[in-house]
């Protein structure tokens, strides 16, 4: 029967364990990455989302103060309304400053514009946020404002000059004038930020140079995209959590992962928008880091095991050199003179000490001897009725051991039915010299008595006569 036969499947079932579990691992390392890679996007957006509160925050406290000082000066009529709105906007850093009336209209420091649904403002002025106040985009092509320009307002009910009541105190600036006043954190080199509308329109957008500008509607581009979720689902999710995470292809066939929120006080939206690729790579890169790590730390575990077994060898391990110098061992010991010549003698020896038995058995592999090993004196039982007859020809015999020792151990060798039986040469080892140690191992079979700790040029000398033949088996 061929027993090879199983190895292929079995080879083949292995591996793909293990590369099940690789996938598993990497699998598991990519989710943790994209969640960290979320994190880390929307850490960066909140911050730029509260740039954002605190830019408008300010626009909105200084035309509450204009508003609060109109309402205070002593103005009679629309002439002197007009010379202090004309005052005050050269004095605050708006570009355009204007009064609008509850009729809709709209009052400059040099003009008076009759109806604002003449030049698109009426929905503008009319989507009102937080306390009555305002911020939108204004893109319309016409001469009123150029196209870009942003449009704040704040309530400026109680204002009442010449008969007019004051709807709301308005400013304009140029759009670029948000990008100018904080720098955006960035993700990544590839990332494009943009604040929208509650429609959709690009506010102010973000493409690698603060001032530059995007004409269009981010929800139109959706319209023509690849995305998995309608816009209404995706409005929907960002209004509920304050973020929405979704990818999408656009028209020109680009992968896109985006991030949209909402930014709290406004119907305003901050959307971020980074590459697939980036995105991706990030993660690579980030599973790059980890596997480097964890292939340094595997290096550095193995090197450490190797300096402590090479320690450990250095501590365990001994040459003829080392055993003749330190040990104090006779040069006229033909073991010494003639390692690994003459015919190899087998030694068992029975040590339940680990590290006494390692030291035993090293030794003698160094002067040319063959050793087997047992734990406990059972063991040696065992391992020498399992043995070829005359296979092993002396036992060191620890005289204390579990489960039998040294003295019930050599009793039960000398009684087994075998021709090396009576002959193999057993000497009992202990720390214990008492002449009642001496003949109670003497008794019980062993040969010769070997005090710990062992005297090696005594040990070698007896089993020198084991080499020349004089112990007959």
């Amino acid at each position: 029967m061929n027993m090879q036969k199983p190895l292929f499947p079995a080879l083949i079932v292995s591996v793909s364990a293990m590369l099940l579990i690789v996938y598993i691992y990497f699998s598991l390392m990519n989710n943790a990455v994209s969640d960290r890679a979320y994190a880390s996007i929307g850490e960066l957006a909140r911050h730029d989302i509260q740039s954002i509160r605190n830019y408008l925050d300010l626009n909105w406290e200084e035309l509450g103060n204009i508003a609060k000082r109109l309402e205070l000066y002593d103005i009679d009529t629309i002439e002197e309304l007009q010379e202090c709105l004309e005052l005050e906007q050269k004095t605050s850093s708006f570009d355009e400053l204007y009064f609008l009336d509850s009729d809709g209209k709209l009052y400059s420091g040099n003009k008076i514009i009759s109806d604002v649904s003449e030049h698109n403002l009426e929905d503008i002025v009319h989507k009102k946020g937080n306390e009555g106040n305002f911020a939108a985009r204004y893109d319309f092509d016409d001469e009123f404002l150029e196209t870009g320009t942003i449009i704040y307002g704040v309530n400026g009910d109680g204002i009442s000059i010449d008969g007019v009541n004051c709807d709301a105190i308005v400013s304009t600036n140029a759009a670029g004038s948000i990008m100018s006043k904080y720098k955006l954190d960035s993700f990544e080199r590839e990332e494009t930020s943009a604040i929208l509308d509650s429609d959709g329109n690009y506010i102010a957008y973000v493409e690698k140079m603060l001032d530059a500008r995007y004409d269009g509607n981010f929800f139109k581009r959706l319209e023509n995209a690849d995305v998995n979720e309608s816009i209404d689902e995706i409005k929907r999710q960002t209004a509920e959590d304050g973020e929405y995470f979704f990818k999408y292809t656009n028209a020109e066939g680009e992968d896109k992962v985006a991030a949209l929120y909402t930014i709290p006080m406004t119907n305003w939206y901050f959307l971020v928008e980074v590459p697939k690729e980036t995105f991706a790579g990030y993660g690579i890169h980030f599973i790059v880091l980890n596997v480097a790590m964890c292939i340094a730390i595997t290096v550095i575990l193995f090197l450490v095991a190797r300096m402590l077994i090479n320690i450990r060898k250095q501590v365990v391990m001994v040459d003829a050199e080392y055993v003749k110098n330190i040990l104090g061992i006779d040069d006229d010991i033909s073991s010494i003179k003639n390692l690994g010549n003459g015919e190899a003698i087998n030694i068992l020896v029975a040590e339940d000490n680990d590290i006494n038995a390692e030291i035993i058995i090293e030794i003698l592999h160094e002067l040319g001897y063959k050793t087997m090993r047992a734990r406990d004196g059972r063991e040696a039982v065992e391992v020498f009725r399992k043995s070829d007859e005359g296979e092993i020809n002396a036992i060191i015999m620890d005289m204390h051991m579990p489960v039998l020792d040294g003295c019930e151990a050599s009793s039960e060798i000398r009684g087994l039915n075998r021709g090396d039986a009576h002959k193999v040469a057993i000497y009992a080892c202990t720390a214990n010299t008492f002449k009642e140690d001496r003949d109670k191992a003497i008794e019980s079979g062993m040969d010769d008595f070997l005090s710990k700790p062992i005297d090696i040029n005594v040990l070698l000398r007896k089993l020198e006569d084991i080499t020349k033949g004089e112990k007959v088996f």
